[in-house]
């Protein structure tokens, strides 16, 4: 591992170490860890650009540094060890990666650190779809189709002829 890569991830594990005493004001606990990643990363000399995205609950790290499939790599390491942490202040995915202009998209690793929460909201968004697909298996006679949380459940008295 280069030299570079070595000091960047360890500003990244003594960032992931303060976090525990956010303050208490307005600001998420997860845009707060955001903000005290990219204060030490730039302290640090780095050039990241470091944002929690609410709505996707996702942490994105985004540098040039990131052009090395390794520092994005050992990036992605260091932040799935703090899987419980970035859990409980929900932050569920992160993206590490580097844009390549303004007409070409970003290139980047995408990771989930596996939150129970994120399953169970995944569930809950796709609940009417699950319905809905229930709902167009009606057709056949005799046979009813309904979805029970995550199961789909066919009904029917023919099945015991």
């Amino acid at each position: 591992m280069n030299r570079r890569l070595l000091v960047f991830t360890m500003l990244l594990v003594v960032s992931c170490e303060i976090v525990p005493a956010v303050r208490a004001d307005p600001e998420s606990k997860a845009e707060q860890y955001a903000s005290i990643i990219q204060q030490h990363l730039t302290d640090g000399g780095f050039d990241v650009n470091v944002l929690y995205l609410d709505h996707e609950k996702t942490l994105m790290l985004l540098s040039d540094e990131f052009k090395d499939a390794e520092a994005r790599e050992a990036v992605a390491s260091k932040l799935r060890e703090d899987r419980k942490l970035l859990c409980s202040i929900e932050i569920w995915y992160a993206k590490i990666g580097y844009s390549k202009g303004v007409f070409s998209g970003d290139v980047t690793k995408n990771i989930s650190f596996g939150c129970p929460a994120a399953e169970v909201a995944r569930i809950k968004d796709n609940e009417q779809g699950r319905i809905k697909y229930a709902a167009s298996l009606n057709s056949a006679p005799g046979v009813h189709v309904s979805a029970k949380g995550t199961v789909l459940v066919a009904e029917s008295d023919e099945f015991f002829t």
